[in-house]
């Protein structure tokens, strides 16, 4: 970033400031350089997001703005995303790890180095320097998904663990990666390993009830197996190697001696449900688990009784302990890790960063660093010195549904969590109190002055009364209250894959239990309801003047019913092995994305057979979109974005947009802009007309919803463990 225009070098300088913001961007770096490394053409759009929060570099940015634009056209900015909402993440965060949109399932830290190991369900292990954020090195040639990984004391070798159906073991060279063993080592899964303090050789545990040794690293197997009374789901070994413990899928917890013939202690009153996973002290203490139960229970191996220390409503998922057994650290469904000094179980902080839950966490032989894997694809590292309480607000789970509102002033989210909440468009800072509805499945929906949702397993029909007429023009300062509880209409009887609006202040839902309904929001009522072919229905959609509802899901019909007799009027064969998205055109032709990827038109002007305009070839459509006078758009599980042209003598285009499944597709009020949220964590605006790229956000987690604003360039993005973005398109002019 430039000096300010002007500046004199004979000027005193403020040394201390200057290094200050120094370490301000050198932060802004470390925490980008996930980003950085595959995307470098964002550097100045991810830093000056960054930046912009802190008075004392915010100045930095400030001045290199100003610099640019008045330096004439050839330095002005490149087109980029400006944030109004602050990234909320924990400030002992130090460095985020991006695998991709695959889930995670382990990680470990490598003795001696700077070296971390992650292990993913895409059936490999990624070693990470993480000083630089650089991936060193990819281990494969896996036959199922890794369940555990560790690394031999002396940094030599890397070992995995595989699940269901293989159940393997493999031993990689971490200077060279080549895989030097690897062996069938539990029946089907080999859920665990421990290896000894001396590196010569590795406890394996099974959901075969057998704990088995080999030697390493030619994995050979060494004496007969010691058995469980239950399958294994987690195993450790003191750091000392003097003591074993493991559990399983009945809850119960084992503690003994590494030596041959030690006798086992059961402690009986266990989780009751699957452990999740164990640690263990020196010399057995303490001893820690965790279960599917969510409990986080510290033993004592003299009474045989535990202390539960579940640190949140969400479940607890993973447990670690440092070599000396002073500092816990807990994995949580919400995507947190909880840090503990023992023995007096106070509580260090709260780290917070993940969007889906953390599945396991490992902490540095010193305790100064946790590393934590996560179903987001990431790896997370912390300073555990920086670690303060929570700061996590807003919703807590998935935000499935995100919409403008009051003239674009407010961003209304609807999420998991059972909350609807508002935000200040201007600020990105939340309003107003949070309604709450069931929950878990949610669908939204603005329906003249009022907000319709359907929520929940048995899809509940939700309406907050007048509460759009309530928000303020654009102009005006107050923000609208949100009503604590919204009107019930009544109950679809499972969970609603469509809502869609009807004229006269009707409204259709359509659910998993192959049952289309209407209900009258002004009586608060069923009117009807439609059958279909008994299938569960994915998608459903409205004629613009109300004179049908086309409604399709696992079967591959397409069903045109009239909302107002409840009368089918025409039933349409897709030819495709089901239906995954329904669109209605101005002109009342119907759209139709198939699960096996084709896209094909219906209507009046071909006499209701199906015109297939194309395919995306490998992989199901999940989003499709009218798009005025250019025609439909629509997105894959592949990744790929195409425009399939209203008539055949206007060209249309295929892109490879994301590098996983495309979530949610929107369009500018013009039409001419076009934003798609991805399973890879990216927000992507393009040129509806020519389909080439024009900006894009990377976010914290998978996007499932995006919005724009109805006057400004402004657009919002919601989606994994309570992601909400606003953000300002700068330096492109384009028709919104």
């Amino acid at each position: 970033m430039s000096a300010s225009a002007g500046g004199s070098a004979s000027l005193p300088i403020d040394t201390a400031a200057a290094r200050r913001r120094l370490a301000h961007i050198a932060r802004a770096l470390r925490l980008e350089s996930h980003i950085l490394v595959i995307h470098p053409e964002l550097a100045w759009q991810q830093l000056a997001n960054r930046l912009q929060w802190n008075p004392e570099a915010a100045v930095l940015v400030h001045t290199e703005s100003r610099d640019r634009a008045g330096a004439g056209h050839a330095a002005r900015l490149l087109p980029h995303l400006r944030l109004r909402t602050r990234p909320r993440e924990s400030e002992s965060l130090l460095r985020r790890l991006d695998h991709g949109s695959d889930w995670l399932s382990a990680c470990a830290l490598v003795p001696g180095g700077d070296l971390l190991v992650s292990a993913c369900t895409d059936r490999t292990l990624r070693v990470w320097d993480t000083a630089t954020g650089r991936m060193a090195r990819i281990l494969g040639d896996m036959p199922a998904a890794p369940q555990a990984c560790a690394a031999t004391p002396d940094g030599g070798f890397v070992l995995a663990t595989t699940g269901n159906p293989a159940g393997t073991l493999h031993v990689w060279e971490l200077r060279t990666g080549a895989q030097i063993a690897h062996v069938t080592a539990h029946q089907p899964s080999c859920t665990a390993c421990a290896v000894l303090p001396d590196g010569s050789a590795v406890l394996t545990f099974g959901t075969d009830g057998r704990i088995r040794r080999w030697t390493l690293p030619d994995l050979r197997l060494v004496g007969d197996p010691d058995s469980a009374p239950e399958p294994l789901t987690c195993g450790v070994l003191s750091p000392d190697g003097t003591v074993l413990a493991y559990g399983g899928r009945q809850g119960m917890v084992y503690v003994r001696g590494l030596a041959a013939g030690s006798p086992v202690t059961n402690l009986l009153h266990g989780h009751g449900v699957p452990l999740t996973g164990c640690a263990l002290g020196p010399g057995g203490r303490p001893l820690v688990t965790s279960g599917e139960d969510g409990r986080v229970v510290i033993w004592d191996l003299v009474t045989g009784r535990g202390t539960d220390i579940s640190p949140s409503p969400a479940p607890a998922m993973h447990c670690a302990l440092t070599d000396d057994g002073s500092l816990l650290a807990t994995a949580s469904d919400d995507g947190r890790v909880h840090l503990w000094e023992l023995p007096a179980l106070t509580r260090l902080g709260v780290l917070d960063a993940h969007t889906a839950m953390v599945v396991g966490c490992v902490l540095s032989c010193d305790g100064r660093t946790v590393a934590s894997v996560s179903a987001d694809g990431t790896v997370c590292l912390w300073d555990v010195a920086a670690a303060i309480g929570s700061t996590r607000g807003g919703h807590t789970g998935l935000v499935e549904h995100c919409t403008f509102t009051g003239g674009g002033t407010v961003l209304l989210t609807a999420s998991t969590d059972g909350t609807v909440r508002g935000w200040e468009t201007a600020t990105g800072e939340e309003t107003g109190p949070v309604m709450e509805h069931p929950g878990e499945t949610v669908r939204l929906l603005q329906h003249g002055d009022n907000l319709v949702l359907a929520a929940g397993e048995q899809g509940t029909v939700l309406m907050a009364e007048n509460l759009l007429a309530q928000v303020p023009q654009p102009g005006r300062r107050e923000l609208p209250q949100l009503p604590l509880t919204p009107v019930g209409i009544g109950e679809h009887g499972a969970q609603v894959w469509g809502l869609a609006p009807l004229p006269d202040g009707n409204v259709v839902t359509a659910g998993l239990d192959g049952v289309c309904r209407v209900w009258d929001l002004r009586l608060r009522t069923e009117r009807l309801h439609y059958s279909g072919g008994g299938s569960s229905v994915r998608a459903c959609a409205t004629a613009a003047d109300g004179s049908f509802v086309a409604s399709a899901g696992a079967a591959s019909q397409l069903h045109l019913w009239d909302p107002v007799s409840g009368d089918a009027l025409v039933t349409v064969d897709a030819h495709t092995t089901g239906i995954r998205t329904v669109t209605v055109g101005s002109n009342g032709t119907v759209i139709i994305g198939g699960t096996d990827g084709t896209v094909a038109l219906t209507g009046p002007d071909t006499r209701w057979q199906p015109k297939v305009l194309g395919c995306h070839e490998r992989s199901q459509v999940t989003s499709a979109l009218w798009v005025a006078t250019l025609g439909v758009v629509t997105g894959g599980v592949d990744g790929t974005l195409a425009l399939w042209p209203a008539s055949a003598a206007e060209g249309g285009w295929y892109r490879q947009a994301h590098r996983g499944s495309v979530l949610c597709l929107a369009a500018s009020p013009s039409g001419t802009v076009l934003a798609t949220g991805g399973a890879d964590h990216m927000l992507l605006l393009w040129d509806s007309e020519t389909g080439h790229p024009l900006a894009c956000l990377p976010c914290a987690g998978r996007v499932h919803g995006v919005a724009f604003h109805p006057y400004e360039p402004v657009i919002a993005c919601a989606g994994d463990g309570g992601l909400v973005c606003i953000a300002e398109l700068i330096g492109l002019h384009v028709r919104w």
